[in-house]
């Protein structure tokens, strides 16, 4: 008995040992651990998110793979799988941090991190985090110094004002690729070696902002001189240090306290562009600039120094920096959801288009003539109509094979590739690039797209029944498996491309008509250029690279420039004549822009193992600028002409939701934007009017109070200068979202 007890005892232990404890993962016991952190700590937003994964090591070397999988994709077949997979290689007694940059619709709804190897999951982790709203702000904080995160939070955390959620960073959490900053509203930069964040960081960190993000970089009296890509995008330069006696520059947002001893600041003088907001003498303390749509805001001081930190008058003023001053934001969105008018722009591909009725009609009207009333005739004169059994089959397949073999001439054996998008471009030179790409296979089996590294790709779910990987570090694709011959598969890009200049027009208002000249400042040619006012188009023609064009054009301004609250398409010509792609990509903007078409190529990719037939087609999107008119000392920018941007979150524009404008829900005032172009330095407003300007209210920036636009005072009875801020901005709050009200300033040049 005691034998078979001992017998069992051991073979127990075999199987323990071959099975392995309870809890062990297959492979090796404890070696493989997940750490997952999307976004910033946790907290996400934006098109984009960074998720940010270690890969703990305890065991011997292991080379396997992050696999990426979500039940939750947003596409009606059930059927489609996405996941996404990255290679990585784990030396033994190490932990590696590799960020993946993940789309956030739906996508990471009930997404899971493995890491597997040879088929084996040796590790497995949930992603979680938690979503803001697009009507609040996420406010990273890049410091020395802990507390300032805290600090900035009680700065901005107003009942008046949109949630801001602060998240502490630190360096190595910086996405390399400005697409993964999408989510950030604005970055506070304060004490910190500016050569921690590397050339790539600063590059993506200065594209961000170019793209509507608000920057804020504290200079302090040890503030690194070695400014790297952000040189020139600063509204200073910094030439040294100096110290402050007494804050009463300051005294505008509230009583400051008396110094101890003199505050440390950097010295500084404004640079083109910056405006001061708070300055001692000619020395600018704060001062801010507008680069691309969005904006740098610099401070001479430490942001942390005593004692300024806990000054009551932080709450206003950094109210007014990060909110009221926030950045444009970019009139384009990306996103997973596909919208109908794309997709039909998709489809009309010109590879796939069909002769004209005409000719097909013609062709085959000569077929029947050669197979019947001519064969019949001839084979009567040769008296053998007794041929005519295997003659008039043999017709038919040698026609047959050669109307296959002419389309396999024109169309060949390539991967037909349609690529449409919308061009951005910036004063800076950079322009950001949104595209939608289909492809049609003439093979059936799986097909992989590799990009640039610079470009962003996500497969696009519209019924398709897809099994689809994704790969976005490095060098970035998509492999579509199991794709059936001569079927459509999508994608959107996102990227960013040197043009070398923008589309831009400058104009003055004068009398009813708009005066003005377009410059095309890219290296594209452009096609059907036109300046777009409201609905009316103004066509100006084909725009070689740097040539510029006169244009003038009647412009009523309650009409023509009347502030829309979105980039949308435009609403689809009347009439029974086809849709063109121009007709189903065309949009409309916000008051005046400028706008072209071109077929050179703004993105492209590789399809492995396959070559492509590309068939390209962009709208690139310029701005015009309405000068102010001004006749001796006196200046008016005329109603519609003043540019508009909604403020403190997404949520205050209206969305696109399958080709239809819908207004989200909205439980916060909308903030309305309007910056005076060309704003003299010495000016003073006499007149500010709104129409229309019920439920209404004007910013007092002196003040800091909102006033109905019904009870803005009118010279000379009393002072309007306090509605306009330093840097040349007006802003509204609205109780409900719905068209923006137009501007239209009158003023006085002061001598």
């Amino acid at each position: 008995m005691r034998r078979r007890r001992g017998y069992l005892k051991g073979l127990l232990l075999l199987l323990i040992l071959f099975l392995g404890f309870p809890g062990m993962a297959a492979g090796a016991p404890g070696q493989i651990r997940l750490e997952v952190s999307p976004g910033y700590d946790g907290v996400y937003k934006g098109d984009w998110v960074p998720v940010r994964v270690k890969i703990s090591n305890t065991g011997g070397d292991i080379e396997g793979e992050l696999v990426v999988r979500s039940e939750h994709i947003p596409t009606p077949a059930p059927e489609s799988r996405l996941f996404v997979a990255e290679s990585v290689k784990v030396a033994g007694g190490t932990s590696k941090e590799v960020t993946l940059l993940l789309s956030e619709p739906g996508f990471l709804a009930d997404a899971t991190i493995q890491f597997r190897t040879d088929g084996r999951v040796l590790a497995r982790e949930k992603i979680e985090g938690e979503r803001v709203a697009d009507s609040e702000l996420l406010i990273g904080v890049l410091s020395h110094s802990p507390i300032l995160s805290s600090h900035i939070n009680r700065w901005v955390g107003t009942a008046d004002a949109p949630r801001a959620w602060v998240q502490l960073l630190k360096a190595e959490e910086i996405p390399e690729k400005d697409a993964g900053l999408s989510g950030l509203d604005v970055l506070v930069v304060n004490g910190i070696d500016l050569g921690s964040l590397g050339s790539s960081r600063q590059k993506a960190i200065r594209r961000w902002v170019e793209k509507g993000g608000l920057l804020v970089v504290a200079g302090g009296p040890s503030f690194d001189s070695t400014l790297g890509d952000w040189r020139s995008m600063l509204p200073v330069k910094v030439e040294g240090r100096t110290a402050l006696k007494d804050l009463k520059p300051f005294s505008r947002w509230g009583k400051v306290p008396d110094l101890d001893s003199p505050l440390p600041v950097s010295r500084t003088r404004l640079a083109d562009g910056g405006r001061s907001v708070i300055a001692a003498g000619d020395l600018p303390l704060l001062a801010r600039r507008p680069v691309g749509t969005g904006a740098v805001v610099y401070t001479a001081y430490d942001l942390t120094a005593a004692p300024l930190a806990k000054w009551d008058g932080n709450e206003r003023l950094w109210r007014e920096m990060l909110i009221l001053g926030g950045g444009e934001g970019s009139s384009l969105r990306s996103t997973v959801t596909f919208d109908p008018t794309l997709e039909q722009a998709i489809l009309l591909m010109p590879h796939l288009r069909l002769p004209s009725l005409p000719a097909v009609a013609m062709l085959f009207l000569a077929y029947a003539l050669a197979i019947g009333p001519i064969t019949y005739w001839i084979l009567s004169r040769m008296n053998r109509r007794e041929w005519a059994w295997w003659i008039i089959p043999s017709l038919g397949i040698a026609i047959a094979l050669g109307v296959y073999t002419y389309g396999k001439v024109v169309r060949g054996d390539d991967v037909l590739v349609h690529n449409l998008a919308y061009v951005e471009a910036k004063n800076s030179g950079e322009a950001r690039v949104l595209g939608v790409s289909g492809f049609i296979t003439q093979e059936a089996g799986a097909y992989r797209l590799e990009g640039s590294p610079e470009m962003w790709m996500w497969p696009l779910f519209h019924g398709e029944r897809n099994r689809s990987e994704v790969v976005v570090s490095g060098r970035p694709s998509v492999t579509f498996h199991g794709v059936p011959h001569w079927t459509l598969r999508k994608v959107i890009v996102e990227t960013t491309k040197s043009l070398d200049g923008e589309l831009r027009a400058v104009a003055r208002y004068e009398d009813g008509t708009l005066r003005g000249e377009v410059t095309n400042g890219t290296r594209l040619p452009l096609r059907d250029v036109t300046v777009d006012l409201g609905s009316r188009r103004h066509r100006v023609g084909s725009l070689a690279p740097g040539e510029t064009r006169d244009f003038e054009t009647s412009y009523v301004p309650d009409r023509d420039g009347r502030a829309r609250n979105d980039f949308m398409p435009e609403p689809m010509p009347a009439g029974d004549r086809d849709l063109t792609r121009e007709d189903l990509m065309r949009t409309v903007g916000t008051g005046i822009r400028v706008t072209g078409w071109t077929e050179a190529p703004v993105f492209s990719y590789e399809v492995r193992d396959h070559k492509t037939k590309a068939e390209n087609l962009a709208q690139v999107l310029g701005r015009v600028e309405v000068m102010p008119r001004q006749k001796g000392e006196s200046i008016l920018w005329p109603r519609g002409t003043v540019p508009v941007r909604p403020l403190g979150g997404r949520s205050s524009m209206l969305r696109l939701s399958g080709g239809m404008v819908a207004e989200e829900e909205w439980k916060d005032p909308v903030l309305v934007a309007y910056d005076l172009p060309s704003a003299p330095s010495g000016w003073k407003p006499l007149r500010i009017d709104f129409a229309p300007e019920a439920d209404v209210e004007v910013y007092d920036w002196r003040r800091g109070k909102w006033v109905k636009a019904s009870l803005l005072p009118e010279e000379p009875s009393g002072d309007l200068s306090s509605f306009v801020s330093s840097f040349g901005r007006v802003v509204v709050r609205m109780e409900q979202a719905g068209s923006y009200p137009s501007l239209e300033v009158e003023g006085r040049v002061v001598r």
